[in-house]
């Protein structure tokens, strides 16, 4: 089980590393992912209340802290709303304290900007998608 899960890990950090790099990962005979459509920043315009290098430094941020403990799939299906976002990261606060409070603060106006009810579900790869929703 243990080998199984690390290899997953592995193999999802790897597609999100070649796809911040700005190289397309298969994931599958069919489809490319695209880690910038699912943490999409929009160019020379805000996204949500962040300017483009806020969002920026905040999509690395998740990209380069949440995951080192499971996968995006949790995080872009949460669909929280503001309050449910704040909430849930004090919870990821305690666990993480050496995340400076400005960062945690960009990542969840980050989160709160794109996965909310507002926003659809983005779609994920069966790869990404079969790894579920366990509780981040």
């Amino acid at each position: 089980m243990i080998k199984t899960m690390t290899a997953r890990v592995a193999a999802v950090a790897g597609m999100l590393a070649l796809s911040a790099m700005g190289m397309s990962a298969p994931v599958s005979a069919q489809e490319e992912f695209d880690v910038n459509k699912v943490f999409w920043c929009d160019a020379g315009t805000k996204t949500g209340e962040q300017t483009e290098a806020e969002c920026i430094a905040s999509r690395e941020a998740i990209l380069g802290q949440c995951t080192v403990c499971h996968a995006i799939t949790p995080i872009v299906k949460a669909q929280k709303d503001k309050k449910g976002w704040v909430a849930f990261m004090q919870t990821h606060k305690t666990r993480t304290p050496d995340i400076a409070d400005d960062v945690y603060s960009g990542m969840t106006t980050f989160l709160q900007g794109h996965y909310n009810p507002q926003n659809p579900v983005p779609k994920l790869p069966p790869e990404l998608d079969a790894l579920g929703v366990p509780p981040a």
